[in-house]
């Protein structure tokens, strides 16, 4: 009996571990998505800013605080879909015994694809939205998240680096990240949807400051 009890609940572990499966390139997606929308405000793309691939997983937990109750939300569709998902393959299963589970095969073949890329585009809208509320939030506050930061370049970096350096040793511009190629500054003031970005290269960089957020520009 126990051996015939274990069989029975492996199909609910089956489907449960589905769900894990599915849950993680959902959440991928979403930190990507919350990603490429965020950056795409600095005028950025992702293939540029070379960020490693599990980023977009913390990203996604961005996502999730930004949009939790939506997450609930699609948590508790996925579960009752789920269940539906079981009881109608026991009658599928049943009904293939019988021989008349032809049109239920045929209608999970085709609904089961559509419902994968439904769930997709989903987390994709959800990460764009987390993205622009977050980016708001950001500008109205004037950017607390990035530090102030004053950079010392080497002489001769770049063609503009001579007219721009004296801004950049100011303090007045704020450290968007930094990888093993670029540094990326922008200025907070300004009414534009978009900031603009300085780019410069790190191997261009003689030295950088972090300042507090109370350090006025000189």
């Amino acid at each position: 009996m126990s051996k015939e009890k274990s069989y029975r609940s492996l199909p609910r572990w089956i489907e449960l571990g589905t769900i894990l499966t599915l849950l993680v390139p959902l959440l991928y997606t979403a930190g990507w998505s919350y990603a490429c929308h965020y950056f795409e405000k600095f005028h950025l793309g992702l293939l540029g800013l070379n960020i490693p691939r599990e980023y977009f997983f913390l990203y996604s937990f961005w996502v999730i605080r930004e949009e939790f109750l939506s997450f609930l939300v699609l948590l508790f569709i996925l579960f009752a879909i789920s269940l539906m998902w079981g009881y109608q393959r026991q009658v599928a299963s049943a009904m293939i015994a019988r021989g008349r589970g032809g049109g239920l095969f045929a209608i999970r073949v085709i609904a089961v694809p559509i419902f994968i890329l439904i769930l997709f585009l989903i987390f994709y809208a959800l990460g764009g939205k987390a993205a622009q509320s977050a980016y708001k939030e950001e500008k109205m506050d004037g950017f607390p998240s990035y530090p102030r930061v004053r950079v010392w370049v080497k002489p001769g970096v770049g063609e503009n680096s001579a007219a721009m350096a004296k801004e950049w040793e100011m303090g007045c511009y704020r450290l968007l990240m930094r990888n093993n190629e670029d540094l990326y500054l922008f200025y907070p003031g300004g009414s534009k949807a978009k900031l603009p970005i300085d780019i410069i290269p790190a191997g261009g960089v003689e030295s950088v400051r972090i300042l507090p957020h109370y350090h006025g520009c000189r």
